[in-house]
């Protein structure tokens, strides 16, 4: 999934902590309920985000591509695994304003 044409569309910056990012994300995504990827739901996916993603050290020049990140993983996600909707851009807002709230 980093490899993708979606994931390959962000920032360079955003592209070289991508696999770091994204597992830590998936980790605690499906930590949230003890679920497998799959199995995932908004409530986890947001878990993932806000409980995994929002609170890594990341540099701050990199710090405002992350919602894009994660938001086109979750697309490559939804169109390849997950059966269920999922709501990207609420999901990319919550961690934006999540990693707002960090740096200030």
């Amino acid at each position: 999934v980093c490899g993708s044409a979606r994931v390959r569309d962000n920032p360079s910056s955003a592209r070289e902590v991508a696999p770091e990012v994204l597992v830590r994300f998936m980790k605690a995504a499906c930590a949230a309920r003890d679920v497998e990827p799959a199995e995932v739901e908004e409530s986890d996916l947001r878990s993932g985000l806000l409980e995994g993603v929002a609170r890594m050290a990341l540099p701050e020049s990199v710090r405002p591509a992350i919602p894009a990140l994660c938001a086109a993983f979750l697309a490559e996600m939804e169109a390849h695994a997950v059966p269920k909707p999922l709501e990207i851009p609420k999901l990319t807002e919550a961690v934006r304003a999540n990693l707002d709230s960090n740096t200030a």
